[in-house]
């Protein structure tokens, strides 16, 4: 699994793996941050020492807020967002799938992907 990671950070302190957002204020989601967090469960659900998975967000104001809005005209393009679609739906099939218990430590804002990132768990 990677360290280059600058939207989420991983702490494992075995058998337990705590998966946060880092996209502050309000730990939007963001392509970049659907692709990390695909890559961070893949990683998860082959690793031996992880029991069980916590994904929270940074700081006390969200856990995720939705999508990045700033990201919406990029999407607008055409063909642009099945891709993007297809991607969050397949990183979150990975979390709901990690055959591992994952927990959603919400804490606070859970709005749109937010909520489908928390009810993934």
């Amino acid at each position: 699994m990677s360290s280059n990671w600058s939207l989420i950070r991983l702490e494992k302190e075995a058998p337990l793996a705590i998966v946060r957002l880092t996209n502050p204020p309000l730990n939007v989601l963001h392509p970049q941050m659907v692709a990390e967090l695909d890559e961070c469960f893949t990683g998860l659900a082959t690793d031996p020492e992880v029991v069980v998975a916590i994904i929270t967000g940074d700081g006390d104001r969200a856990f995720c807020a939705g999508f990045d809005i700033r990201e919406f005209p990029r999407m607008m393009e055409p063909g642009a967002a099945e891709p993007l679609a297809n991607a969050l739906h397949t990183g979150l099939g990975k979390i709901m799938n990690l055959g591992k218990p994952t927990i959603a430590a919400v804490n606070g804002l859970a709005l749109g992907g937010g909520l489908e990132l928390a009810m993934a768990c």
